[in-house]
């Protein structure tokens, strides 16, 4: 597999209830900034696409609102939220390009 693709959005989240996303990191209700991405590969001279990837990105000041511990050095931290996304427990609110 050679020659990737990639689709990278700037996506925005809703969460409607209570949702555990790490330990100790539990999303309130509302709206959170993150992106959705989309890889595709070359393969016998033709795309092929993986499944589409969500994250989030928090800043250090909501991972601590929500009881969590952030990285000592960074200001932004990403989770991965895809399998949320699927089982409905965060919608997509919207997708901008990137």
């Amino acid at each position: 597999m050679s020659n990737p693709n990639a689709e990278r959005k700037r996506a925005r989240f809703i969460v409607p209830s209570e949702v555990e996303i790490d330990e100790g990191i539990v999303l309130a209700p509302g709206v959170y900034d993150g992106r959705t991405t989309h890889l595709g590969f070359i393969k016998h001279e033709e795309c092929v696409w993986t499944p589409k990837m969500h994250f989030l990105e928090l800043d250090v000041e909501q991972i601590s609102g929500m009881g969590g511990r952030a990285p000592e050095h960074a200001t932004l931290v990403e989770y991965d939220i895809t399998k949320y996304v699927e089982d409905g427990a965060i919608r997509i609110e919207q997708t901008i390009p990137s």
